[in-house]
């Protein structure tokens, strides 16, 4: 009689721990060593998340969701209708860190003004592990472990700085800007006496040592002037205070 031994399916070549990302894309392809090969194999997924697939080309294809961290272990099944193989996967689900708590986008001190801020962090994986990274930023500032942004602004105008939140897979960045202002000083000396029925005019002018706007590093800081207290007729125009006078203004 003639005794026919069918080849085993080999799947020791096959990568088995991965590490992947929320929302992020994982595919795999299943590499399938049998001599000599068999025209069709067929691979089932055991134990696996509910919305990862397997295609009939043995690609396995899953995107894991916020709610799907941390470890996962299960098999994929490769047959041949003849020959059975079982691939046993261990996947870590990794959720990027997310710094919870930041300064404003735009942050303004006065010059000499100390800043202190207490970043905070969130991350959805059980055991993550945390670290802090200040990227870049102006001379001085410093960015401790726990995550205390200090700095003094003693220097004028724009300072951007950059934080990164590090849980060793993957990280965010954060991406502020400083701006250190001087108060303006009017310099200009107003006129303290004018008679009755005249017209009071004074030319206001002042000097400020910021050369750039808060608002757009690109632009000049330009001084504005506004009337906080004054006479019912007083106003301002084209930084002229004028008061038209009259025997009611005594």
């Amino acid at each position: 009689f003639i005794l026919s031994i069918h080849p085993r399916i080999d799947l020791s070549m096959n990568q088995t721990t991965f590490v992947a990302s929320v929302n992020h894309t994982f595919t795999t392809s299943i590499l399938v060593n049998q001599i000599p090969p068999s025209s069709n194999y067929s691979y089932a997924l055991i134990n696996a998340p509910e919305n990862m697939r397997v295609n009939e080309n043995g690609m396995i294809n899953w995107i894991p969701l916020a709610t799907q961290v941390d470890d996962y272990s299960f098999t994929l099944h490769v047959t041949d209708s003849i020959a059975k193989s079982i691939l046993p996967y261990n996947i870590y689900v990794n959720a990027p860190p997310v710094i919870s708590s930041r300064p404003p986008e735009l942050l303004i001190l006065n010059k000499g003004e100390k800043f202190f801020f207490q970043l905070e962090s969130f991350d959805l994986n059980m055991n993550a592990q945390l670290q802090w990274r200040l990227l870049n930023g102006p001379q001085d500032i410093n960015l401790n472990d726990e995550g205390v942004l200090k700095w003094t602004g003693n220097k004028l105008d724009h300072h951007s700085y950059t934080i990164e939140l590090n849980d060793g897979i993957d990280s965010t960045r954060w991406e502020g800007v400083i701006y250190v202002n001087a108060s303006p000083t009017i310099i200009s000396k107003p006129k303290t006496v004018v008679s009755t029925n005249e017209i009071y005019e004074y030319s206001l002018s002042a000097s400020d040592a910021n050369s750039m706007s808060p608002l757009d590093s690109s632009a000049i800081n330009q001084i504005e002037f506004a009337l906080i207290k004054g006479p019912k007729e007083m106003i301002i125009d084209n930084n002229i205070l004028r008061w038209e006078t009259n025997t009611n203004t005594l």
